[in-house]
């Protein structure tokens, strides 16, 4: 289930105001922190998958299977879909990692026009990219842990 998540509703009349720059131009002024929210959100989509693929691997090491004949890490199709989820989990490292990369050279003013530009173009799809990934991995992940996987106790729907 969901859980509870606090919102709240912020009224502004009468209150102060400064211009802290051009006029409509806030969307403009107000791109680095949202280049800074999105890179944030598509980093911990990737600390999700790490975490969920940890603990599926360390479960295979000790989950009997075969009445008890075999480890689940020795089963070629439990390995075969823990390497799945490890390389997007590593595809979607260096995707998330690259655009890092943009922010800290646009933000240090030494980025190129072009490097600009892909930041522009990265930022909204690597965070969307990464947080539908993440959902499908963690997703195969609980299935790894058959039935146990969709309890809360293991940490991966938390």
């Amino acid at each position: 289930g969901t859980k509870v998540l606090p919102t709240a509703e912020l009224s502004l009349e009468g209150s102060e105001a400064y211009l802290l720059g051009d006029l409509n131009q806030g969307v403009k002024l107000i791109t680095p922190v949202l280049n800074v929210t999105r890179i944030h959100s598509a980093i911990t989509s990737v600390g999700a998958i790490r975490k969920c693929l940890a603990i599926a691997t360390a479960y295979s090491s000790v989950r009997a299977i075969s009445g008890g004949k075999q480890l689940l890490k020795d089963n070629a199709l439990h390995v075969a879909e823990l390497a799945k989820a490890s390389l997007t989990y590593r595809a979607l490292t260096h995707f998330v990692f690259s655009a890092v990369l943009l922010l800290g050279k646009t933000e240090c003013k030494v980025a190129t026009e072009e490097e600009s530009l892909r930041l522009r173009l990265l930022t909204p799809a690597v965070k969307a990219f990464a947080a539908d990934r993440a959902s499908f991995v963690m997703e195969e992940c609980m299935a790894m842990l058959g039935g146990l996987g969709y309890m809360e106790e293991t940490g991966i729907g938390t």
